[in-house]
């Protein structure tokens, strides 16, 4: 017996939890990084597209969590960015951390990794 939902466009919460992505600690991660910045791992990826230069760059972050990374590249000049997420909880806590910090109005998006299709034959 399958735990997924009828069509394509949807997963379920289930099968999230299954994989350890479930957006339970979504809250928790967002406070973690305003209580301690970024992770040095992150950072060091955000180097390193920094070094190669960003400046009007469109981002596409999949997977994107908080949105620490999108956010950061955005504030430092990123034209504009889609946060991609299977998690609704991550993406409202991306959300509300790109209220906060005025990046709806810098070209933030979000997007459901399970509303994403593939183009038709």
């Amino acid at each position: 017996m399958s735990n997924r939902l009828d069509g394509p466009e949807r997963c379920c919460e289930v099968d999230l939890e299954a994989i350890g992505y479930d957006g339970h600690h979504a809250a928790e991660d967002l406070e973690e990084w305003h209580r301690r910045g970024l992770r040095p791992t992150t950072q060091e990826l955000i180097d390193a597209l920094l070094a190669e230069g960003i400046a009007g760059a469109r981002l596409l972050d999949i997977g994107a969590g908080v949105g620490t990374v999108h956010l950061t590249l955005l504030e430092a000049g990123a034209a504009s960015a889609v946060d991609v997420d299977a998690s609704q909880e991550y993406l409202d806590a991306a959300r509300s951390e790109a209220t906060r910090r005025g990046a709806w109005s810098n070209g933030w998006s979000t997007c459901t990794a399970t509303s994403l299709r593939s183009p038709s034959n």
